[in-house]
């Protein structure tokens, strides 16, 4: 919660933050989706929507970018 309230998130923010996190890790049993494919999801749908209306100006969100850049198959095999 903090990630996106900061220090002052609502009750209310609070259980819909954790709504969202327990949906997307409840589709993401038995997926069978890859180490690459899975952060991509993550952050199509949970974080691109966090940052929209974060309040925490010191999280640092090119991290999650970073971690699926490092899981990209071609960057690690340097794919044509």
């Amino acid at each position: 919660m903090t990630l996106v309230y900061g220090r002052h998130a609502s009750d209310r923010g609070e259980q819909e933050l954790s709504a969202q996190l327990m949906g997307f890790l409840s589709t993401s049993f038995g997926s069978g989706e890859t180490t690459h494919a899975w952060p991509q999801r993550f952050s199509r749908e949970l974080v691109t929507p966090w940052r929209a209306i974060a309040r925490n100006s010191e999280q640092e969100w090119d991290v999650c970018d970073e971690m699926i850049s490092g899981t990209d198959p071609c960057a690690i095999w340097m794919c044509r």
